[in-house]
């Protein structure tokens, strides 16, 4: 046995030693890559291999399971609060503690994504370290191609908090662009900034060439002319841009003659049409950043061609640009591509209920499934500062989850798209725990009367006559057309018959639910003492997986769910 597969068993024995001899594969695969991160980018291969342990653990029984686990690893056998892993951050270059000021810009065209998260668990992490400033500016200058949402600053702001972030200061780029015309004035004296009017064709020819615009070189009087034509109106939306003289044989083309300010008459959907140009993003953020005094700018890599074009713009007016690091991509197997632009039609047409449909990885949805801070905080500080790039699983953050929400969530049956099953033989009673790690919460009592009725679910029920147990209930031979009371699931000792989920054909001890989930809305009865829980509330559905209450309706004996993960 290699020793990926020992220690894969190892886990998958510490799982079924603390939920009743089942381990569950894809805890045992999320606690693997939690603990492996070199295992990461093989996270798809390990499935089979974990499947496998899984089935084998699960068919010893539990005295040969703890037995084994006790000889192996004796003190995995004692679960305990492990504290939060975190990667070792690079030290911020030049930083002096007191003196670190540095900005979370997020465009406000829709709540944060879980991408988002990275940047904010980086800044917050370096503030803590050095006492800094943190300040929140929402870069929202671009009313053309990425227009702001008015309801995203408002949803920023708290997904800001929620993740722990308290802003030192608070900035609104639209709110400050005469600041950006006092510097697009200043340029244009100065021979920093020019004028053009080259249509887009012939730039592009004279950039790609290495030439200069025929307007680069005329003098202040006839570029501010020409900008005072770009205000008023006289002048066409692309009749002229203001660039930054820029190196003209750059090796990267991107880099010259780069556009500062252009002319743009969508309003803008928080200030209307007050402005007829903008500033670019490379133009606006270098000068915000300058002005409040920022010392240290964290990016991801594809954002490194702004650190190139910003530093001419610095140069020009004499600033120091400040220090820069990179992040480099992260590829989340399980969210594909994301496009807010896109997000924001399919919403409108009613293909998402909204920013937080569970099938979004928004904060806004992560939230609402019960994911929490803590968890998305210790994923991201895993990964830590680098510029390379790396694939990751969403099976890792479920297990960052999993350890925060396990102790908290009480358990509960819930049968998906039940099946009525008449029983013969003797009535029982079942009681399982509250939840199986903390004894002193009780135990749940679900009572079968002689000749009673179950309800399992559809996808569990044979076509032939099969003895299952009822988990921590009864023994039954079942099959579609009715079953048979065995005995208690006690008196099966360590007999390997199929667990399944039940729960009593009895309005009295089940209500209504539906569980919201990523593929779609789940139907099925689940135990009514979900009535006494409050919206917020995360249980276990055993054997289903982890939900967050969204509703609960005693009057209608109702509870709509939200899954978060197995």
């Amino acid at each position: 046995m290699d020793d990926l597969e020992r220690v894969a068993r190892l886990y998958a024995l510490q799982n079924a030693a603390l939920h009743g001899g089942q381990p569950n594969p894809k805890a045992v695969q999320g606690k693997l890559l939690s603990e492996r991160a070199e295992l990461r980018s093989r996270a798809k291969e390990l499935v089979p291999l974990v499947e496998r342990l899984c089935a084998e653990v699960a068919a010893m029984g539990a005295e040969a399971q703890r037995a084994e686990l006790a000889h192996a690893a004796p003190e995995m056998l004692e679960r305990k609060e492990r504290e939060e892993k975190k990667t070792e951050l690079p030290e911020l270059p030049g930083a002096v503690a007191g003196q670190v000021v540095m900005r979370f810009a997020p465009n406000p065209s829709g709540p944060l994504t879980f991408g988002h998260a990275r940047g904010v668990v980086l800044h917050l992490a370096y503030i803590e370290r050095y006492k800094g400033k943190l300040l929140l500016r929402y870069d929202d200058t671009d009313p053309d191609i990425k227009p702001p949402l008015p309801e995203a600053y408002a949803w920023q702001r708290e997904d800001l908090a929620w993740l722990g972030g308290k802003p030192d200061e608070v900035l609104t780029a639209s709110d400050r662009v005469p600041i950006y015309y006092e510097h697009a004035e200043r340029g244009l004296q100065q021979g920093a900034l020019y004028v053009c009017r080259c249509p887009p064709e012939v730039f592009r020819d004279l950039k790609g060439h290495g030439q200069a615009c025929p307007h680069r070189e005329l003098p202040a009087a006839a570029q501010l002319a020409a900008w005072r034509g770009m205000l008023d109106g006289t002048t066409a939306p692309g009749g002229a841009a203001v660039r930054v003289k820029t190196d003209l044989q750059s090796k990267n083309p991107a880099w010259r003659e780069w556009v500062a300010l252009r002319i743009v008459e969508n309003p803008h959907p928080r200030i209307g049409s007050t402005y007829r140009v903008w500033p670019v993003l490379d133009f606006q953020s270098a000068i915000d950043d300058h002005l409040t005094g920022v010392t240290h700018i964290l990016r991801g890599k594809d954002l490194a061609d702004s650190s190139h074009k910003q530093r001419y713009l610095y140069e020009h007016f004499g600033w120091t640009y400040p220090q820069v690091m990179h992040w480099g991509r992260v590829k989340m197997h399980e969210f594909g591509k994301f496009s807010k632009s896109l997000l924001t039609e399919a919403i409108a047409k009613g293909e998402f209920t909204g920013w937080d449909d569970p099938r979004l990885p928004t904060l806004k949805a992560m939230r609402r499934r019960g994911f929490q801070p803590e968890a998305i905080k210790a994923f991201w500080l895993s990964l830590g500062l680098s510029e390379r790039d790396v694939s990751a699983s969403l099976q890792t953050l479920e297990a960052e989850n999993r350890q925060r929400i396990d102790p908290r969530s009480d358990r509960v049956f819930f049968v998906k798209d039940p099946v009525r099953i008449a029983l013969r033989g003797a009535g029982f009673e079942a009681h399982p725990p509250i939840h199986p790690e903390h004894p002193a919460r009780g135990a749940r009592k679900l009572t079968v009367t002689a000749d009673g009725h179950v309800l399992v679910p559809r996808s569990e029920v044979p076509e032939q006559p099969q003895v299952l147990r009822l988990k921590d209930g009864a023994n039954v031979r079942l099959s579609a057309s009715g079953g048979e009371v065995l005995g208690t699931a006690q008196d099966a000792g360590g007999h390997a018959a199929r667990i399944i989920e039940w729960l009593p054909d009895d309005p009295a001890q089940t209500v209504a639910c539906e569980v919201l989930t990523p593929e779609g809305t789940d139907q099925g009865r689940a135990e009514a003492s979900l009535l006494a829980k409050h919206a917020g509330d995360l249980v276990q559905c055993e054997r289903y997986g982890y939900c967050r209450i969204e509703a609960v309706d005693p009057s209608a004996r109702a509870a709509r769910l939200v899954f978060t993960h197995d």
